[in-house]
């Protein structure tokens, strides 16, 4: 069955889908085993719908979510009592998929806290494990800590998580450190702002010690925790105020960083995305300063378009159109038209990945409407010829490979010998989690307004309804801008 899962029509097998709840319990770890494997890959089969064409689950919930309901609870035993193969991770692969097939509310609300409690003495326990077993175990931790928070709810969820969260601090394992910040993050979104507790204002002070930023593995998880510190910005006052000269010089560390600057400018973007302006505007054209002489020292890419996409997810949240440009005009006379035909055009047409796309479309129709760039018919010409672009290759293939390919997964990367530098120390790798987001798989969705092609053509439509005259003047591609929106 789970070899021919495909080829096998469903009849047979929902018809001995009740022999899975009895094979999980068998003593064997191979039977066992094979048993949970078998319910993890029934949930991945799909067939086309022949009237609309999409892909749906050829076992519905409605078949296959009980005889998943009754295989949790002992397979979470086999876990708890080390039976069997020791530290199998493979079953834990099957309850990470069982609870994403099922959903956020598909695990009834007496089984959400005691699965929690179970993967959760099965973290306070994770000390020495081996790296495949770790990663899944976080995985499905941050799975179970999402639908615990949504029913019974996040209280009972943080009295679970939050010990725990808290024993691995104190042991400071550098392989579970990066694990631990990501679930205390993603723990920080789920809780009520009112009822945030002081010891995260307490853990603020220790996350944003120079000495610890110094571990290249663990920066991109602190990154990740403090987000969930800026999603819950209001519930810490004027502490949050004192630590934003803190935050922006961890930034300044992570820049000058060679392996960091990817993580420098994802801090940059949840500053920009989460927190008002009044809390950095002292610090904004010093961050950007340092961006712009990071790219003039060192010039890549992908810290360009970087760069690009948390400046365009600054321009599109910020409502003054003439903070950037007076900004770089600060910085220096001319730069921002500069800026915007060397490096910005440039950068957006290279975006491959949909979710970067997104904030580039809605990034550039808020810098049409700079009076810089919308009195000027050359560069809005140029800006409607690239926007142009990136509404057209919504769907190509090498977008969805892409796609599929760096979609929050973890990607082993091999460097070549000449890559690593002589006398290189060894430092942890960072894992993502791919569930330490709200919304899997794994990418921070920084516009989560906009989640279709209607949406998104109407909401750029009516942005650019002001300069419709404007657009039409620049002929061609004015007049093909507006078709592809029609």
């Amino acid at each position: 069955v789970t070899v021919l899962r495909n080829i096998l029509p469903a009849e047979p097998i929902t018809a001995m889908l009740p022999c899975l709840p009895k094979l999980i319990l068998a003593e064997h770890p191979i039977v066992h085993t094979y048993a949970a494997i078998c319910a993890n890959v029934l949930t991945t089969v799909q067939d086309r719908g022949e009237a609309d064409g999409e892909f749906k689950h050829r076992y519905s919930q409605q078949v296959l979510g009980p005889v998943i309901l009754q295989m949790i609870p002992p397979l979470l035993q086999l876990l708890l009592d080390g039976k069997g193969i020791p530290q199998n991770e493979h079953l834990l692969r099957a309850l990470s998929a069982w609870l994403n097939y099922l959903g956020p509310s598909g695990l009834p609300s007496d089984m959400a806290l005691p699965t929690l409690q179970g993967l959760s003495q099965l973290v306070a326990r994770a000390r020495g494990a081996g790296p495949d077993y770790v990663h899944n175990l976080f995985e499905t931790f941050s799975q179970a800590l999402k639908v615990a928070a949504r029913s019974p709810g996040a209280a009972a969820a943080e009295a679970v998580v939050l010990p725990v969260l808290g024993q691995l601090w104190e042991q400071q394992d550098e392989d579970l450190l990066p694990y631990c910040y990501q679930v205390l993050g993603l723990l920080l979104e789920l809780i009520p702002v009112e009822t945030v507790k002081p010891v995260y204002a307490e853990l603020l002070r220790q996350i944003l010690a120079p000495e610890l930023w110094k571990a290249v593995g663990k920066v991109p998880g602190l990154v990740r925790l403090l987000r969930g510190y800026f999603v819950q910005h209001r519930a810490f006052g004027g502490i949050f105020s004192e630590a934003m000269q803190l935050v922006f010089e961890r930034f300044q560390q992570a820049l000058s960083h060679r392996k960091l600057t990817g993580s420098a400018m994802n801090l940059l973007c949840a500053i920009f995305r989460l927190l008002p302006f009044e809390l950095y505007r002292n610090h904004f054209q010093a961050a950007l300063a340092l961006c712009l002489a990071r790219v003039e020292a060192r010039a890549t890419p992908e810290l360009e378009k970087d760069l690009v996409i948390s400046l365009s997810l600054f321009v599109h949240v910020h409502n003054d159109p003439t903070t950037l440009p007076k900004t770089l005009e600060q910085i220096q006379p001319g730069l921002f038209e500069q800026f915007l035909l060397k490096v910005w055009l440039p950068s957006v047409s290279k975006l491959l990945t949909l979710q970067r796309r997104k904030v580039a479309i809605f990034g550039m129709v808020r810098v049409m409407h700079f009076e810089e760039v919308r009195t000027k018919q050359q560069l809005l010409e140029a800006c409607c010829q690239v926007l142009l672009r990136l509404l057209r290759i919504r769907r190509g293939l090498s977008v969805l490979m892409f796609e599929e390919l760096f979609a929050g997964r973890h990607l082993p990367i091999f460097r070549r010998l000449d890559d690593v530098d002589a006398g290189e120390e060894f430092e942890v790798a960072f894992n993502k989690l791919s569930h330490a987001d709200q919304v899997p798989p794994g990418s921070w969705d920084m516009l989560p307004e906009i989640q279709d092609v209607p949406s998104a053509k109407a909401a750029v439509s009516t942005a650019l309804a002001p300069l419709r005259d404007a657009i039409m003047a620049t002929g061609k591609v004015g007049e093909a801008l507006e078709e592809i929106l029609r």
